[in-house]
């Protein structure tokens, strides 16, 4: 699997928009400061009907094409993020557009786009010289050979580019049957259950009840305990801010 040296210089290449120039690092409020006389913003809702918290959300979108070729089949990943939606100020429940919105912040608008991009190599052009004629060493494409290098190159843009409580899921439109996930990273991978642990908000301890590589989202089951009041009472914890406790 083709590994990729990202950084803060290069990241946009890997992970383009072609309309909108985003800042560098987007954070969980983005856009939300928007308001006018008549409108004001909340969070888009991205649809994601496995999703149980109300986290925005970051999509990877994965689709194929099979070529003419026997078994050329190439992948294309497109992250999209939630941007927001105009709620209006006379009725709640009601949201608007505003089209205009997005030429004074790129954050004014529902969905945030991006394109996952790779450099294409000399040995692909050597090896495939009619499918790249047009390209030269390092030019980038959207193409990729499987799908193993979209994932990864998805979860390095989204560490790097994405700061607060995002969560990032993906959408593999190339099955048919469970293409739709949550990406846990490690480090929200190193609690299991019966672990003690301490809310790092509020200060409270509890027991971890279930493994938060099976659950399929950012928060977990706690039991949690006060001996000082011999209370004990079950709750959701967000798993990023949990510490453990050793003994």
């Amino acid at each position: 699997m083709k590994k990729y040296n990202i950084t803060p210089d290069n990241i946009r290449d890997y992970m383009n928009n072609y309309e909108s120039d985003f800042p560098l690092v987007i954070d969980d409020k983005a856009g939300l400061d928007y308001k006018d006389e008549e409108t004001r913003a909340i969070p888009h809702n991205s649809c994601i009907y496995q999703k149980k918290s109300k986290t925005r959300c970051v999509k990877l979108e994965i689709t194929s094409f099979r070529g003419i070729n026997w078994d050329a089949i190439h992948y294309y990943g497109k992250l999209v993020a939630d941007g927001i939606e105009f709620q209006c100020l006379d009725n709640p429940r009601t949201t608007t557009s505003n089209w205009d919105a997005k030429k004074i912040n790129p954050f004014y608008q529902w969905r945030y786009e991006f394109d996952l991009r790779r450099p294409v190599t000399q040995e692909e052009i050597n090896h495939d010289p009619d499918r790249w004629v047009c390209y030269q060493l390092g030019v980038f494409t959207t193409s990729f050979d499987t799908k193993e290098e979209i994932l990864a190159l998805a979860k390095d843009c989204f560490k790097m580019r994405f700061t607060g409580e995002w969560e990032l899921w993906v959408d593999d439109c190339t099955v048919a049957k469970d293409g739709v996930y949550q990406i846990i990273f490690e480090d929200k991978q190193n609690f299991k259950v019966s672990d003690t642990v301490r809310n790092k908000r509020s200060g409270n301890i509890g027991q971890v009840m279930e493994d938060p590589r099976t659950v399929g989202t950012s928060f977990i089951r706690v039991m949690v305990l006060k001996p000082d009041k011999n209370i004990k009472y079950c709750a959701y914890w967000t798993v990023k801010n949990l510490e453990l406790i050793t003994t």
